[in-house]
């Protein structure tokens, strides 16, 4: 079950997109019951101990799942659309076929990350 908050974020965003979004909600929230939700940014962040990905529409004309951890988990062989310094990403248009067992690696090594971390601030 989507958590309200991502619902609610989804029914904010266009029409076209609103399939996608719920798809990747879905998983996340089927998959990995052990992340927890917050909104921050106007967008949902699923935490563990701090800020493991996020869901967003990207310049109305994609969706992005982003891990926050980007440069460390950009070292590793799997596959990302695009990184920066702070954020990996995988982008997603509506005729995309979700490659979820690609969305599951990617969200495995950053909650490892996120376990491994030194405890702090979020």
């Amino acid at each position: 079950m989507i958590p309200p908050e991502v619902e609610e974020y989804i029914l904010l965003q266009k029409m076209e997109f609103q399939p996608l979004l719920s798809r990747i909600a879905e998983f996340i929230s089927t998959d990995f019951s052990e992340l927890e939700v917050r909104m921050s940014y106007q967008l949902p962040f699923y935490y563990l101990r701090k800020r493991v990905l996020y869901l967003s529409v990207i310049s109305n004309d994609r969706v992005r799942l982003g891990f926050c951890k980007g440069a460390e988990l950009a070292k590793d062989s799997v596959p990302f659309t695009g990184y920066s310094d702070e954020v990996s990403y995988l982008d997603y248009q509506n005729r995309d076929r979700l490659d979820f067992e690609l969305i599951r690696q990617n969200i495995l090594l950053a909650i490892e990350l996120d376990q491994r971390s030194s405890p702090g601030l979020i």
